[in-house]
């Protein structure tokens, strides 16, 4: 006899039943848990992202025309829109890898 034959002769098959519906569990929580960190996270990187174009905007407001003819309106409109998004976009990762990688440590 093999050591495949002998482990499923002498098992009960109750106790695949118990794991296998723990490992459904265990599965459907960390499904739950990855749709909210998502969702959280995103929540707040939109957030900071809203902060920062909001003080850059007052900020702009506050300059001199001498400074407004140095930057283009282009180069400002830049600033605020594809800059603003890049940093949200590095603000969220910084954020998941942060949650992420004390359990990774942990488990490997």
């Amino acid at each position: 006899m093999s050591i495949h034959e002998i482990f499923f002769l002498t098992c009960k098959y109750s106790i695949f039943g118990k794991w296998g519906v723990v490992l459904i569990f265990c599965v459907t929580l960390g499904v739950i848990c990855g749709m909210l960190s998502g969702s959280f996270c995103a929540i707040a990187s939109a957030g900071f992202a809203q902060n920062l174009r909001q003080n850059m905007y007052y900020k702009i407001h506050e300059y001199s025309f001498a400074n407004i003819d140095k930057f283009s309106t282009s180069s400002l409109v830049t600033r605020l829109a594809t800059d603003v998004t890049n940093v949200q976009n590095a603000h969220m990762m910084t954020i998941r890898v942060a949650v992420r990688a004390p359990s990774c440590w942990h488990f490997h």
